[in-house]
Formats: C-alpha cells, sequence, structure tokens
C-alpha cells in the first residue's frame, strides 16, 4: 500500500471535501453527490468532532442524497445517508439543529 492506513480516513475524509467545495452547481452536485458522501462517511467519525466541520451541511448534503437515491436506487441506500446525516448532528441534534433533524426523521419514516 502506498498510503498507510492510518492516513486512509484523514485522506478520504478531505477528499470528499475537497470535491464537495469544487461542484460548481446543482448539475455537477447531482453527479457527484453520493461520491462525496462516500468519502465523507468512510473518513471516519473523528472529524466531525471538529469544530471546523459543518455538520448542518452535511446533513443537508446526506438529505438530498437520500432523496435522489429513495428515487434512483432504492430506500435501502436512502436510508444508509439519512443515517448518516442524523449521527453528523451529533446527540444535541434536536436542541442545535432541529430543521434539519426533524427533515432527516420524516424522511427515515417515509423510507421505512
Amino acid at each position: 500500500d502506498l498510503i498507510p492506513d492510518s492516513e486512509k480516513c484523514t485522506l478520504t475524509f478531505q477528499l470528499g471535501m475537497r470535491l464537495w467545495r469544487r461542484v460548481k452547481d446543482e448539475e455537477e452536485m447531482e453527479s457527484f453527490i453520493f461520491i462525496i458522501l462516500k468519502l465523507i462517511s468512510r473518513g471516519g467519525d473523528e472529524f466531525l468532532d471538529d469544530e471546523k466541520t459543518d455538520r448542518v451541511a452535511i446533513a443537508s448534503l446526506c438529505l438530498q442524497a437520500a432523496t435522489k437515491a429513495s428515487k434512483a436506487i432504492g430506500f435501502d441506500q436512502s436510508i444508509i445517508y439519512l443515517e448518516f446525516g442524523m449521527r453528523v448532528l451529533g446527540q444535541q441534534r434536536w436542541r442545535k439543529h432541529y430543521d434539519i433533524c426533524l427533515a432527516l426523521f420524516n424522511s427515515a419514516i417515509e423510507a421505512y
């Protein structure tokens, strides 16, 4: 392996975030949303504790991906994105991020 195991999570998370920042418009986002979230989610939860990480933006991206997945792929994949979005918001999600949390949970109810 060219990349040590200890650095793979960091690199994966950073790649996902960089790709997300470089997306120029909605059409491009439609093409890359699943790739971006796969990279971010494989980066590991330790990055979610970083204060610089925009939890609400990632959760919103998860909601967007879940909606697209439920239409294109199916509800199983949609649930994965919704659960990741909920996890991203942390344990205080209902207090700190009520609106996006409600949207994620409502979508999860529809998907189940």
